[in-house]
């Protein structure tokens, strides 16, 4: 894990907030593959939308430029 911190620090501000996001992405669909394997969630439309949003975000947040205005520089 250190060595992965290590990396991620030397990486540009939008590619460590895009790998983030994927990661989070990646628990919230495993939470949610969890959830509709026990029942609460009927189909598996719910588990596709929510992981299809945050590979779009992650996508949008890596192609951000790393100057922009939305990191607060």
């Amino acid at each position: 894990m250190d060595q992965f911190n290590a990396w991620l620090q030397r990486q540009p501000v939008h590619v460590r907030n895009a790998i983030r996001v994927a990661l989070l992405g990646i628990a919230v669909e495993a939470i949610l593959v969890v959830v509709t394997l026990v029942g609460v969630f009927p189909s598996w439309g719910p588990v596709a939308i929510v992981g299809i949003a945050f590979l779009v975000i992650a996508g949008g947040v890596w192609k951000m430029p790393e100057n922009s205005e939305f990191w607060g520089d």
